[in-house]
C-alpha cells in the first residue's frame, strides 16, 4: 500500500487565492506608477518597511 495523493478542497482553494494575490505584485505597481508617479514608488517602499 502506499500514500494516497491528493488535493483537497481547502488546499486547491487557498493554491488558486494564492495564484491570484500573487500576480498583483506584477502588475499593481506598474498600475500605481502610472497614476501616481513617482510617488507610488516611494510608497511601495514604506509599506515594505512596515511590513
Amino acid at each position: 500500500m502506499g500514500l494516497k495523493q491528493s488535493i483537497g478542497r481547502k488546499t486547491l482553494f487557498i493554491l488558486l487565492i494564492n495564484g491570484i494575490l500573487g500576480t498583483g505584485i506584477y502588475f499593481l505597481p506598474s498600475i500605481g506608477a502610472r497614476y501616481a508617479g513617482a510617488e507610488s514608488l516611494i510608497s511601495w517602499a514604506i509599506m515594505a518597511v512596515v511590513s
